[in-house]
């Protein structure tokens, strides 16, 4: 029969505490990266139905990257307040710009 000590019983479950927590915190990344990716759809589908002169500023600041999808590679200018965007439908008064030389 194998008995184990009091010091034993100890590290065991302090390793076993370790593990949980590394478990949960990492249960708890997954739920925060989940919820902000389903968050950005949200705002990225919201975002899509509305032209680019009427971004907000904290619009323009919390979807940083889909502005450069909408920016990149501009094709048209607003005549209202001269904003550039790749596709016509993102502006609320569209102009092509000229190719350049």
């Amino acid at each position: 029969m194998v008995t184990i000590t009091q010091g034993a019983r100890f590290a065991v479950s302090a390793y076993q505490l370790i593990i949980y927590s590394n478990l949960m915190i990492t249960c708890l990344v997954i739920r925060i990266e989940q919820s902000l990716r389903q968050r950005r759809t949200r705002m990225d589908k919201k975002l899509k139905k509305k032209s680019l002169c009427k971004w907000s500023k904290s619009d323009v600041e919390d979807n940083w990257s889909e502005m450069f999808d909408v920016v990149g590679k501009s094709k048209f200018m607003c005549e209202r307040c001269l904003r550039s965007a790749r596709l016509k439908g993102n502006l609320c008064k569209p102009e092509k710009l000229p190719k350049p030389a």
